[in-house]
Order: structure tokens, then C-alpha cells, then sequence
């Protein structure tokens, strides 16, 4: 059967990722800083808030797309356009 001519270029989605944020970011100003944050951060003692979702979608052709969403309503409504 014969592909429609908009079928070869549309974007095939190879994986998405969809990374809950809580808490703050912790920022510095050199890689020594951010080692040193890193070993001190104590995962399992976290219990702050709802910071954002972060959505990644890769695509076949390697490109890449990400969307931070403050509420979950506004990244549902991302994906939903890149439903099928």
C-alpha cells in the first residue's frame, strides 16, 4: 500500500520521560561546589513541595523536545499534541 507523502516526514517518537521535580535547585558557580552540594544532598531527608514536571520526548531522528510544565494539566495538554 502507497504512504501518503506527509507520512515519510512525520517524526516517529522513540521515548519519552516524564521527571516529577520536588524541591529546589541547587545552584553553584563551579563543578567543585556542585560535587561537594551533591555529596552532602541526602535524597531520602527531602520533603519539600511540587516544584514542576519536566517532559522529554526523543524522537527517532534523534531530535529532542522538552517542555517544563508547572501544573499537571498543562503537560497533559503538551503530550495530548503529540498523540497519534
Amino acid at each position: 500500500m502507497a504512504q501518503s507523502p506527509t507520512h515519510k516526514f512525520r517524526r516517529i517518537i522513540e521515548d519519552i520521560t516524564v521527571l516529577p521535580l520536588h524541591g529546589t535547585a541547587l545552584q553553584t558557580s563551579s563543578v567543585s561546589e556542585a560535587v561537594t552540594l551533591l555529596y552532602g544532598y541526602d535524597e531520602a531527608a527531602s520533603q519539600t513541595n511540587f516544584e514542576r514536571y519536566e517532559i522529554r520526548i526523543l524522537f527517532r531522528n534523534t531530535n529532542e523536545i522538552t517542555g517544563k510544565f508547572n501544573d499537571k494539566p498543562s503537560a497533559i495538554e503538551f503530550l495530548n499534541t503529540y498523540r497519534e
